[in-house]
């Protein structure tokens, strides 16, 4: 009998605490940028950039609903449902368009966490003369590398040059690799000019894509540059044989 009962008290304590645990287990989202900064940008360009989604609570996060503010912004989501501990991607896509001067563009994302809506912000800065930007003047400021045709065009060169008296560094801010790889000396010296290349990955010579990358400068400001990159693939139509 005192068997039985102890038993009993073991096995109510145990689902005791299973329920404590559930009950006391929730979902938590944490945003460890929660401002992308494009920086220096041209007009009529699809700039992107993103942030990343923890799922930092004891609960699975569920991401319900992502609602940009304007139509200019598109933020499609890899996935919306995160175990504790993962993470995702949420990448952004901004139309700059006829836009002039500085940018403030606002993300809403609802959630099951305890605060279900949260805002997220992008900004920056759209130039029409993008040959008398500071502390650098980037040509071509749109990387161009489509194809039309079949010879074969994976690759372009730009340049920057250093209009300030003083040598710049520079790293990447936001970089989407699997499209393609940069070549760039990461020292640009007071007043002179380096020369990039950008080749498309060969998983996407054959794709369409419009995509950026941005980079930051060590000047006073911090300076942040994004160029956009696009590719578009169109081969000749042969012509129709006849019998």
């Amino acid at each position: 009998m005192r068997t039985k009962t102890i038993k009993s008290i073991i096995l109510a304590i145990i689902v005791a605490l299973a329920i404590g645990s559930t009950a006391l287990a929730e979902a938590a989202l944490t945003i460890p940028q929660e401002n992308f900064d494009f920086g220096i940008m041209p007009q009529n360009s699809k700039v992107t950039g993103g942030y990343w989604l923890v799922s930092s609570g004891s609960d699975t996060l569920k991401i319900t609903d992502v609602k940009p503010g304007c139509g200019c912004t598109k933020a499609p989501l890899q996935k919306n449902i995160i175990a504790p501990g993962d993470s995702t991607f949420l990448e952004i896509t901004f139309s700059s368009k006829q836009y002039t001067n500085r940018v403030y563009k606002t993300i809403r994302i609802n959630s099951n966490t305890s605060e279900p809506s949260r805002t997220i912000s992008l900004t920056g800065m759209v130039k029409v003369a993008m040959d008398s930007t500071n502390p650098v003047v980037i040509k071509p400021y749109i990387l161009d590398v489509s194809q039309y045709g079949t010879r074969k065009r994976d690759h372009i060169y730009f340049n920057m040059e250093n209009v300030t008296d003083k040598d710049l560094t520079w790293h990447m801010v936001h970089y989407p690799g699997e499209y393609f790889d940069i070549e760039f000396p990461h020292t640009i010296k007071a007043g002179e000019t380096a020369k990039g290349t950008l080749t498309v990955k060969p998983e996407y010579v054959n794709g369409n894509f419009d995509q950026s990358f941005t980079i930051e400068f060590d000047n006073q400001g911090k300076t942040h540059f994004t160029i956009p990159v696009t590719r578009t693939v169109r081969h000749p139509e042969k012509p129709a044989t006849g019998k």
